[in-house]
């Protein structure tokens, strides 16, 4: 496959993400990943499902309209496909909600320690700006965002290697498709924009990814700025 292509991937949760008492309380962020070259077919094999069920193409489809067999089928339809599936799930009912909001004011408080290496005022303004919008965010969207950013941090990881062995031009291009629940939450969705690079930086800092020698990573490296040595935050 010769050329720049695209890859897609959409990104939905489920569940609230907020406190809970008893165990299997699950929490879930999902991303489907579609190279263009089979994104149609994706495209068409849901569109025939909502068509079996009687769901408007417009409407989204749940859980519940589906029988077992339906959704069997609809899943061995995407299994034939190059796409693929990451997910990042937590069980609120073993999470201490202290432990959360610790985890949280630890997050701000690292922000906020950069704030005197700034030499400029906008430098200073920025790290407030960012600082306060995450202290802002509730223990369930602070949760959600920390869930969102390791299923982002996945698909770099993972997707890449996939692809770069099957389909490396589908890696020249990301599309993301964000939920729309997000957007009517622009706190969360903003602070999400801002805090991601920068977690996901930091993970590759200390976990570095990897990249096997052999597999195609030029379609990538192209379009990805790659440093040449990594930044010291020291």
């Amino acid at each position: 496959m010769e050329g720049r292509a695209y890859m897609f991937i959409y990104v939905d949760e489920s569940g609230s993400f907020v406190p809970a008492t008893r165990s299997d309380s699950w929490c879930v962020v999902a991303g489907y990943v579609v190279p263009e070259v089979v994104r149609k077919h994706v495209e068409r094999s849901l569109s025939l499902l909502k068509r079996r069920v009687g769901c408007a193409y417009q409407n989204e489809l749940k859980l519940r309209h589906l029988s077992e067999s339906q959704l069997g089928r609809f899943l061995g339809e995407l299994g034939d496909l190059e796409s693929t599936l990451f997910i990042s799930a937590i069980d609120l009912g073993h999470q201490d909600p202290q432990v959360v909001f610790a985890h949280q004011r630890k997050q701000v408080d690292s922000i906020r320690a950069n704030r005197p290496n700034m030499l400029y005022e906008e430098g200073r303004a920025s790290i407030d700006d960012l600082s306060g919008r995450l202290e802002r965010l509730s223990p369930q969207l602070y949760t959600q965002m920390v869930a969102q950013v390791d299923l982002l941090d996945q698909v770099f990881r993972m997707a890449t290697l996939y692809y770069a062995q099957r389909l490396p031009a589908t890696l020249g291009s990301f599309k993301w498709r964000m939920d729309e629940k997000n957007s009517a939450r622009p706190l969360f969705e903003q602070t999400l924009t801002h805090m991601a690079p920068a977690l996901i930086q930091a993970k590759s800092l200390r976990e570095p990814g990897i990249s096997v020698e052999g597999f195609d990573h030029s379609h990538f490296d192209k379009c990805f700025r790659m440093a040449r040595r990594p930044p010291n935050f020291e």
